[in-house]
């Protein structure tokens, strides 16, 4: 079966959702080589003089300092080219240990008007029963040496005690921002030029704002939580935290809501994964996008990456730092276990119109149409249980050029694809185990460059033990590889200054 795809216009800088979204292969920071990192929740911090701060949780950071549960360090570079990747310990390290000793967790951290803000919690580590509560706001004054506490008390952590902490509920434990440019910068968008927006997103999304003119008082009684309807409107918003409501979300976990300013949308991660349990709950890493921060948020990927990746990841944070001119690649860090520490992943976003094809209207080569498996789309999927079985999906392309394509999948352990683009051999696809706890299905995302005119995509089992059910398999334009495209992987500058 032959399916047109049309085009839209992938210049455009309107507000169109994101339709579709790749992962690429991820860059161990800092360096390919000689990097060394430990250490997890890589969240960062775009300054306004080009600084990107990271904080991180659990680990040694970049100079193999102490042990400590939270701190903040700087990364000069860029990983588009990740040679040029240095990372340095801010604090506790070259800065100061003010930090040093602190019994707290850092959720998240920002820079507004010069100020730069870090939310901290206590933290119950209970495997499979993690707690992040009590959080509170820390602001320092001069790049990261010194830090205030809401209570005014210098250095100090604050108590960990739900009274007195800055978000005094226990619905608010995982604490970040909605983040804009450089230094906090913000578009005429959403009021983002009047309010500044916290996120908390621990087993349900939770929006808050407060005034850009009052955050630097951490003063909590001026915080105002989203209460549901149009965030627009000052009715939508109450200052008792109690009478917050969650946001519908398709998936939550610790992370940062980013606006991507090229697109006009907002984009928040997501990630399952736990290492601890025995077997390990393998990862899975979402995107998710909106036009507002209050959503509605609609799912985009839903990738197992752990066999693809070869690691457990988790703790994905975007860094808008490393967005493209024209928005359409963004980098998110992760943390993995093979190393643990820093990792940076690309991710690949269109807005064009995608093209869905049902495996079981595929062209089939001994594979078998089946219905057993439940939350399958169209009226079932193919079984491709045996080496050399295949299908073959035809599409009709209106412009060459680089398409992220999308398939979804059932295994119930590692299976292998072999991917062949017009009785080409592309690539060997290593597929995750998507049957986990939390999940039946999966999908993977690809890069594929095709011709214009009648294109055809192959995907054969290599192997017999991944009893591989195919759903189907989604198609959108992501480049066309003119001179605007390229404009995607312009050098950063790579002569940075500490602070």
């Amino acid at each position: 079966m032959c399916l047109a795809l049309a085009l839209g216009n992938f210049q455009s800088l309107s507000a169109a959702p994101v339709t579709l979204a790749a992962f690429g292969h991820r860059v161990i920071a800092p360096g390919l080589s000689a990097g060394y990192s430990n250490g997890d929740t890589w969240d960062g911090a775009w300054g306004l003089n080009g600084t990107l701060f990271l904080q991180h949780d659990d680990g040694t950071g970049f100079n193999k300092g102490a042990n400590v549960h939270d701190r903040l360090c700087q990364l000069q570079g860029t990983p588009e080219i990740p040679s040029t990747l240095f990372g340095v310990d801010l604090n506790p390290g070259i800065l100061g240990d003010s930090l040093k000793g602190s019994p707290c967790y850092s959720t998240g951290i920002y820079e507004v008007d010069g100020v730069l803000y870090h939310n901290v919690c206590y933290s119950r580590q209970i495997p499979g029963a993690w707690v992040f509560h009590h959080t509170s706001i820390l602001k320092s004054l001069d790049g990261g040496r010194n830090w205030m506490n809401h209570l005014g008390a210098m250095n100090s952590m604050p108590p960990d005690d739900i009274n007195r902490s800055f978000f005094p509920s226990e619905d608010w434990g995982q604490v970040n921002f909605v983040k804009y440019g450089r230094g906090g910068m913000a578009l005429a968008v959403d009021n983002a030029q009047t309010y500044v927006y916290f996120t908390a997103s621990w087993g349900a999304l939770r929006l808050a704002r407060m005034a850009r003119t009052n955050l630097p008082m951490l003063d909590r009684a001026k915080m105002q939580f989203y209460a549901g309807g149009d965030g627009l409107l000052d009715s939508s918003w109450t200052n008792d935290i109690k009478s917050g409501k969650p946001i519908p979300v398709p998936s939550s976990s610790p992370t940062a809501v980013v606006f991507n300013a090229a697109l006009g949308r907002y984009l928040m991660t997501s990630f399952t994964s736990d290492s601890w349990q025995q077997p390990p709950i393998e990862s899975t890493l979402r995107i998710m996008e909106a036009p507002h921060p209050w959503g509605p948020w609609t799912l985009v990927l839903d990738e197992n990456v752990n066999q693809f990746e070869g690691d457990n990841l988790t703790w994905a944070f975007l860094l808008p730092k490393f967005t493209s001119r024209s928005g359409k690649k963004m980098w998110m860090s992760v943390a993995g276990r093979a190393p643990y520490g820093l990792q940076l992943i690309p991710i690949y976003l269109s807005t064009n119109s995608v093209v869905t094809q049902e495996a079981e209207d595929a062209s089939m080569t001994d594979g078998a149409e089946a219905n057993s498996k439940s939350g399958f789309s169209g009226r079932g999927y193919v079984s491709l249980d045996a080496v050399g079985k295949k299908c073959e999906f035809t599409f009709k392309m209106a412009a060459a050029g680089t398409y992220i394509v999308n398939f979804r999948y059932n295994t119930e352990g590692y299976g292998r694809f072999g991917l062949g683009v017009n009785g080409k051999e592309r690539a060997r696809v290593e597929l995750g185990k998507s049957e986990q706890p939390y999940a039946t299905w999966t999908e993977m995302s690809i890069l594929a460059r095709f011709d214009i005119g009648t294109n055809r995509l192959r995907l054969e089992c290599e192997d017999n033990v991944g009893k591989i059910n195919l759903d189907r398999l989604s198609i959108a334009l992501w480049s066309t590889d003119d001179p605007d495209d390229r404009k995607d992987f312009a050098e950063f500058s790579l002569q940075e200054k500490l602070p």
